[in-house]
């Protein structure tokens, strides 16, 4: 499956890359406190939401499951696209 055949108004969900500031164990790091440190940009491979498809450009916009933040990627930075069903915690 390919980005092109995401239909809208159903929830999918994709493995996709990104480049993020990491920690010094490889997770994201984001707003850091006065003394902490950050290992650098690297790059970030998780599972997310796709919320946006711009056609045009080939870019899609994810929500990361991990932590919930927004990331903008190529097309070629996508896989594993699927049908997704978003479940509440109870």
């Amino acid at each position: 499956m390919t980005p092109d055949d995401i239909t809208a108004g159903e929830t999918w969900a994709a493995r996709f890359r990104t480049t993020r500031m990491l920690g010094t164990d490889g997770k994201p790091v984001a707003n850091l406190k006065i003394g902490e440190t950050a290992k650098g940009p690297g790059a970030w491979e998780s599972t997310g939401i796709i919320v946006k498809r711009d056609q045009a450009s080939r870019k899609l916009e994810l929500v990361d499951v991990f932590d919930q933040t927004r990331h903008v990627v190529d097309y070629g930075d996508v896989w594993d696209i699927d049908r997704a069903e978003i479940l509440e915690d109870d």
